[in-house]
């Protein structure tokens, strides 16, 4: 009998001994541990020690005590054995999971005497246990809150789970689809195909995605997207299907709507996958092709478009199969007739999947022609503007609402010296003279706080230095509700006025009455007679030859032979050219620019004039002429040396084109005119005339200026052109009054 005592107590040190599991020795009736091993004391955070001064319901969770303690109890009923899971309190308060398995020991009469116990921490089952539960949880919610259908199909068709969305898509109560099959919501046309893809998944597993029918129990159907995929089985079951349905109404309805404003929108808006093929496409396609949209559909963009317009495009569309979003503007030369050019601005949109690769690209095409056109035509007027600008003699500038400068004309810059950017904002004033700067500040904010025109005479220092006397006029520029867009001014010289003025009062100081009165008089007759003259050949010979253009255009209309009508087209072509000689003719009689304004004003109306006459461009170059008057003499000979070298240009040269510059610096004035016409053959003498030369004309030019102790030369060259040049000095000249 110790011999078998022995034994066992040795088999219990060796199960005391097995590591990672706790083993423990308590009394029957106190409870009390009588002995545990290492294993126990790490599960529970107690020693050895502390153990053994403990009963089993103390280490016990307090709110698993009652349930141990009546397992335990069924020990003393007769029970063998009895296993539990419970939660231990450790000393430093955690909580932890074990599961319990133990016997009795009992005396001769059955007695229970010790017990024993086998302790397995199961915390981390129990974790794993609870975080599936909360996860099962988790996924339930979802199923039931799910946007979107979801159900369990039994490989015949029935439903097993149902969530409400599903329900709310094919109109069933979620408990009354488990009662029926998927064959039973389905458009009676939409079941063959809806069970092929049910059949093949279940076969072959993965998934199958369509488009089909749902139909109400009130008659109405709802286009849904229904995708399948195969569950596996569990043990014993057959294999189920998860099927996922989302309801396309609102998005059919939505695509409706977008069809409908795409389709009724002035662009091309389509869609290309990455192969380049044109997936969708709006109506505007189809009227921009001239075929029905289902013929694009399918086609990639190198079959469809021409070569020359695909590599135009071709650089874009990379570029958005690569991610990029892409904008540039397309021309198409020639499209509506030589010259007339077609513009799209093409926008390219990469189609970005989740994963951040591009599936194509759309496409929003907008005909900006019109725009284009406008633009070239703006600028076109703003180019005319700016010409017009730079030719008047005033300087002109733009001020923005506010009244900076934002704008000034090449005269401007010319006459100051100041570059455009110095000029800008306030920089102006810089050349205003000090004594006038102040008070024409505070006159353009009067004008500007009024919003009312501005009409100022001020001093603005030349490039040179001296200052001039201007008459400085700004305007403003209303909207259509009467506010002020821009402002926009000019500044005329009116130094020859002043001090033809301040001449005059010296004038009037030192001459009588009577000689002003003469002076006056002779001026007026030899004015009025110029004007009588002009008056007589344009009102007297320009009637007759008004009434004589009448009469030969009346016989254009009668019936006449060949060589009659050819004779009366040769006089209709003398009368226009005895037409345009009169308009020369009075013109030079009244030379009214020269007399009111000085000899740059006067050379620069007349070679207008001149050009418009004779439709031959003149490029006009006039420099130091906006300060004072030169002498009359001067500007006489001057003005009549060039209108004379015009005239011959006119008759003579056959000119395409011609310069005319006349340059005043401090002691002469320097004046050219150059003609691309046919030149000649100047004499071996030196003399400058020549056959089908006017040689009189020009001997009077030369007389003119040589008489003013000028010097003139004519340089001329068969197939080249001619070149008058003249200089003429102004040491001691003496203005003229004007």
């Amino acid at each position: 009998m110790s011999h078998e005592s022995d034994s066992a107590e040795a088999q219990l040190a060796g199960m005391f001994a097995i590591p990672g599991v706790g083993m423990a020795q308590t009394d029957p009736v106190t409870r009390r541990f009588l002995r545990v091993n290492a294993a126990l004391c790490a599960i529970a955070g107690y020693s050895e020690a502390e153990l053994l001064a403990m009963t089993v319901d103390q280490l016990n969770h307090p709110e698993d005590r009652e349930l141990d303690r009546r397992t335990f109890e069924s020990l003393f009923r007769g029970e063998t054995g009895y296993q539990v899971e419970k939660r231990y309190l450790r000393k430093d308060g955690a909580v932890v999971w074990v599961r319990a398995s133990g016997n009795v020991l009992r005396d001769a009469r059955g007695r229970p005497v010790r017990a024993f116990a086998v302790i397995e921490d199961i915390g981390q089952r129990k974790r794993g246990e609870e975080q599936l539960r909360q996860s099962e949880a988790r996924l339930a919610l979802i199923f039931e809150r799910a946007l979107v259908g979801l159900s369990e199909i039994a490989a015949d068709g029935r439903f097993l789970r149902a969530n409400p969305e599903l329900g709310r898509i094919v109109g069933r109560d979620p408990g009354e689809l488990l009662r029926i099959g998927i064959c039973d919501v389905t458009h009676p046309q939409d079941v063959p195909p809806s069970l092929a893809a049910a059949e093949q998944v279940l076969a072959h597993g993965g998934s199958a995605t369509l488009e089909k029918r749902y139909l109400r129990p009130d008659g109405s159907v709802v286009v849904a997207q229904s995708s399948l995929t195969r569950l596996d089985p569990l043990d014993g079951e057959a294999p189920r299907l998860l099927a996922v349905t989302v309801d396309l109404t609102a998005l059919r309805e939505s695509e409706a709507r977008l069809r409908v404003i795409t389709d009724n929108m002035p662009a091309l808006i389509g869609y290309h996958d990455r192969q380049q093929r044109y997936v969708w496409v709006n109506e505007e396609f189809s009227r921009f092709f001239g075929v029905p949209r289902e013929a694009l559909l399918g086609k990639t963009m190198r079959q469809w478009l021409q070569p020359h317009v695909y590599e135009r495009l071709h650089p874009g569309v990379e570029a958005a199969l690569r991610g990029a979003r892409v904008r540039f503007e397309d021309k198409e030369p020639d499209k509506y007739g030589p010259g007339l050019h077609s513009w799209t601005e093409e926008n390219y949109i990469p189609n970005l999947a989740p994963d951040g690769s591009v599936q194509g690209f759309f496409v929003l095409a907008l005909d900006i022609t019109a725009r284009k056109r406008a633009e070239e035509a703006l600028r076109a007027s703003e180019a005319r503007i700016r010409a017009i600008a730079n030719l008047v003699p005033d300087l002109l500038w733009s001020n923005d609402p506010h009244g900076r400068a934002d704008w000034f004309n090449r005269r401007w810059c010319d006459y100051t010296g100041q570059r455009e950017s110095e000029a800008l904002g306030d920089g102006w004033t810089a050349v205003v003279h000090p004594d006038d700067r102040f008070t024409a500040v505070a006159r353009w904010r009067q004008a500007l706080r009024q919003q009312q025109p501005l009409d100022n005479e001020l001093r603005l220092r030349s490039r040179d230095g001296p200052y001039r006397w201007h008459l400085v006029r700004a305007e403003p520029q209303l909207d259509e509700d009467g506010r002020v867009v821009r402002w926009f001014g000019s500044a005329t010289d009116i130094q020859a006025h002043r001090s033809a003025r301040e001449l005059l009062e010296q004038q009037v100081r030192e001459r009588t009455r009577e000689l002003r009165a003469l002076l006056a008089r002779v001026e007026h007759v030899q004015d009025e007679e110029r004007r009588r003259i002009a008056r007589e050949l344009h009102d007297s010979l320009g009637q007759y030859l008004t009434s004589l253009g009448l009469a030969v255009g009346a016989l254009t209309q009668q019936p006449l032979e060949p060589a009659a009508r050819e004779r009366l087209g040769t006089l209709n072509g003398l009368l226009q050219q005895v037409d345009r000689e009169l308009d020369r003719i009075v013109f030079t009689l009244r030379p009214t620019a020269l007399e009111d304004c000085g000899l740059g004003d006067g050379v620069a109306a007349y070679v207008g004039t001149w050009s418009e006459l004779s439709g031959t461009p003149v490029d006009l170059v006039l420099h130091g002429l906006d300060g004072q008057r030169l002498p009359t003499p001067v500007e006489t000979a001057v003005f009549r040396v060039i209108q004379e070298a015009l005239n011959n240009v006119t008759k003579h040269a056959g000119a395409t084109r011609v310069s005319v510059s006349l340059k005043r610096s401090r002691r002469q004035l320097l004046a050219s005119i150059e003609d691309d016409g046919v030149g000649f053959e100047q004499e071996s003498d030196g003399s400058h005339a020549a056959p089908g030369r006017a040689s009189w004309g020009v001997l009077g030019m030369k007389e003119r200026i040589e008489a003013l102790g000028g010097h003139f030369v004519l340089e001329s060259q068969p197939g080249v052109g001619t070149t008058v040049l003249l200089r003429v000095p102004l040491d001691g000249a003496v203005a003229s009054s004007g």
